[in-house]
């Protein structure tokens, strides 16, 4: 959609990629302990998308170092809420979710 996304754009896919190989591997072997290595990657996500968040709702709060594309900018808004990083932070609370409530089952 010709959008320039901005370096914290960037960085989110990079920390899922291996999430999804962790999970992946682990639904195929019925493995319920992957919440070992698939949380702290999770909460990984949470942070870097919960600052890019916070960049967009507070942009003078924070000196945004990017370079480029522009971290404050909105490209995108869904159902007048949503934008690419809050979609993004829902995202990985879900996925962090379950791998909490995988852990609680596991015990």
């Amino acid at each position: 959609m010709n959008y320039l996304p901005c370096e914290l754009c960037w960085y989110q896919p990079i920390l899922m990629y291996p999430l999804v190989v962790v999970l992946g591997v682990a639904a195929y072997e019925g493995n319920t302990s992957v919440w070992k290595s698939g949380l702290p990657l999770s909460v990984l996500r949470l942070g870097v998308a919960g600052s890019h968040t916070f960049i967009q709702v507070a942009p003078d709060a924070v000196s945004s170092t990017c370079t480029v594309g522009g971290c404050t900018g909105v490209v995108w808004r869904g159902l007048g809420l949503f934008t690419i990083p809050r979609l993004s932070l829902t995202a990985f609370e879900l996925v962090a979710a379950g791998l909490v409530v995988a852990r609680a089952d596991r015990r």
